[in-house]
């Protein structure tokens, strides 16, 4: 925990149905409840979880980077430039530090980069670069600045 809640009681309560508000942030970024529970209680998006919830105030309105985010949310080539480049800043970084990262870090980021989520994919980069204190690729700056998401 950084200054969010104990992870283990985030865990608990989206291993025993959630709650509204862990299941509206779970909808935002495009989760199944089970997917995240799946993870267990120390994996990089529960911690994530943990912090967003004890930062947000009664709503995850300013924090959706799934819907935000994701490639098939508009129908013209125009509106599709942006996520192309998204996809390949992702891919190259996910390519730059794959030795770096578990197996499954890496399949869960391609998944997410694969299905055009990446705001998910971005968070869960960088929350597992962060954890094991790999500085960030320079395409991953750019594609979170992109995305409004840098850290």
């Amino acid at each position: 925990m950084e200054n969010g809640l104990p992870t283990d009681i985030v865990w608990d309560a989206l291993y025993f149905n959630g709650t509204e508000k862990l299941n509206a942030l779970l909808e935002g970024i495009g989760m199944r409840t089970w997917d995240a529970v799946a993870r267990g209680p120390d994996s990089c998006l529960i911690s994530e979880l943990a912090n967003l919830y004890a930062n947000s105030a009664n709503s995850w309105s300013g924090y959706v980077p799934g819907n935000a985010i994701l490639k098939n949310g508009g129908d013209s080539d125009v509106q599709q430039e942006p996520y192309d480049e998204i996809e390949r800043l992702m891919s190259e970084s996910l390519a730059q530090v794959e030795r770096e990262i578990s197996e499954r870090d890496r399949n869960d980021v391609a998944e997410y980069i694969e299905f055009g989520e990446y705001g998910v994919a971005y968070e869960l980069l960088t929350c597992v670069l962060d954890k094991q204190q790999i500085v960030y690729p320079a395409p991953l700056n750019i594609a979170g600045k992109m995305m409004g998401m840098s850290r």
